[in-house]
């Protein structure tokens, strides 16, 4: 079961960032189970670019290394390390400007 899980996780990714390239299945983004915060964090992420957005997602929903994102996303480790921190910075700018976000962004920055 063990051996399952390990090959079965990058071929989820790579579904995941099939459809994160094609905007969401059926062009629906269903956002995952949480609080509050993890919603206003979903709804933030789908105003970013499908790129950033999907290189975010796998970076840091799904916890994948650099090297994994390149792969699945066949792109250079350079691009992928602009998307992130140009998304990153985008989200920051885009949360920070919510109201009651600001000091909690500052806070947890």
């Amino acid at each position: 079961m063990l051996v399952n899980r390990h090959r079965s996780l990058p071929r989820r990714a790579t579904v995941r960032a099939r459809r994160l390239r094609a905007g969401g299945a059926g062009g629906e983004r269903v956002p995952p189970p949480g609080t509050e915060e993890r919603m206003v964090v979903w709804q933030a992420l789908g105003r970013l670019s499908d790129a950033q957005r999907a290189v975010l997602v796998l970076r840091f929903w799904e916890d994948l290394s650099e090297a994994e994102v390149c792969r699945l996303l066949g792109l250079p480790a350079g691009t992928v390390k602009s998307h992130t921190r140009r998304g990153l910075a985008r989200l920051r700018q885009d949360l920070a400007s919510q109201s009651g976000w600001a000091d909690a962004f500052e806070v947890a920055r």
